[in-house]
């Protein structure tokens, strides 16, 4: 990952040939026998560097249901989730101790949840409305106070690592009654779920411990994040509409409504331009004849399925 993050891609390659290059040997005894390569680019290891299996679970993981995924590169990490948790809980919930390389610990919550209501929900939506992202400020500062203790969010943002994220960072009110005063908590939203990432430590260890988590967190991928983290890029996606275009073929001038809400009027011979609405279906349609008629206005009922960033037409008589 390192290295193609630094665009070394001979580097990578190389590593790769390295996983898969292992001999019955390593099966047996733990230990990677590579043949050596003449090649200058070609990463070579130490024939005499035990990997166990050890070795591996201690700093990677993947969900449960195998929708997400992290390596902890600068210490070991142990599963302490408790049986009366993994019962109780309608989610997928872990709880880590993460211990570093230099003798320093947090706690590593994990949890996600699944729910229709969060179908369209991801962090770009909460970047473009701030009346949202207001509301849905007290409800998670509520739910950490609940499951951490008693606190306050002193800070948010928008955090990008391998996925967007809402960032808080909690500080907790009775420091003496905890081992963690400080915690990082990441909200990041995919396929109909919210995944919620809390990072907790002790005070005197939170400038060390966050950089350590943030390294963490630009090695934890949620598998197909991608496709809902990108900004959309055209307003009917990011508004969930569709267009609708009036067309009166008539000489004479129509009034048009949408829902029963009024929407404009139309001179003879004419077009509006296009007019957003809502994506759902049994919209109801509406136009009446303003003059030119002898005895009784002509009227139009219609029904309208709207699919998103899709246009349609009506129009009268």
């Amino acid at each position: 990952i390192k290295d193609i993050k630094q665009k070394d891609y001979v580097a990578a390659v190389n590593e790769v040939i390295g996983a898969v290059s292992c001999t019955d040997n390593y099966i047996k005894t733990g230990i990677l026998d590579q043949a050596e390569s003449k090649s200058q680019n070609t990463v070579t290891t130490n024939p005499s560097e035990k990997i166990t299996s050890a070795d591996v679970t201690s700093k990677l993981y993947m969900g449960a249901n195998n929708n997400y995924l992290f390596f902890l590169p600068d210490g070991k990490f142990q599963d302490i989730t408790s049986e009366e948790s993994k019962k109780n809980s309608q989610t997928e919930l872990k709880d880590f101790e993460v211990t570093l390389n230099d003798g320093k610990k947090y706690n590593l919550h994990l949890e996600n949840e699944y729910s229709a209501d969060l179908k369209d929900i991801s962090v770009a939506s909460f970047q473009s409305n701030k009346e949202a992202n207001d509301n849905f400020k007290p409800i998670i500062s509520k739910m950490l106070s609940e499951n951490l203790g008693e606190g306050m969010i002193i800070k948010s943002e928008v955090a990008d690592y391998q996925f967007k994220a809402l960032k808080y960072t909690f500080q907790y009110l009775d420091k003496t009654s905890s081992a963690s005063s400080m915690a990082n908590v990441l909200i990041a939203f995919n396929n109909s779920t919210m995944y919620l990432i809390c990072f907790c430590t002790p005070m005197g260890d939170f400038p060390i411990t966050k950089k350590s988590f943030d390294d963490f967190m630009d090695n934890f991928y949620i598998i197909g994040v991608d496709e809902i983290a990108v900004v959309p890029s055209k307003p009917c996606e990011a508004n969930n509409t569709g267009g609708i275009v009036f067309i009166n073929n008539s000489t004479n001038p129509y009034d048009f409504w949408i829902d029963n809400v009024y929407q404009l009027r139309l001179a003879g011979r004419t077009k509006s331009k296009e007019i957003a609405i809502k994506e759902g279906n049994s919209h109801k349609l509406y136009s009446k004849q303003v003059s030119g008629y002898a005895l009784y206005p002509t009227e139009k009922n219609g029904i309208l399925n709207v699919v998103r960033c899709s246009t349609y037409n009506w129009q009268v008589p």
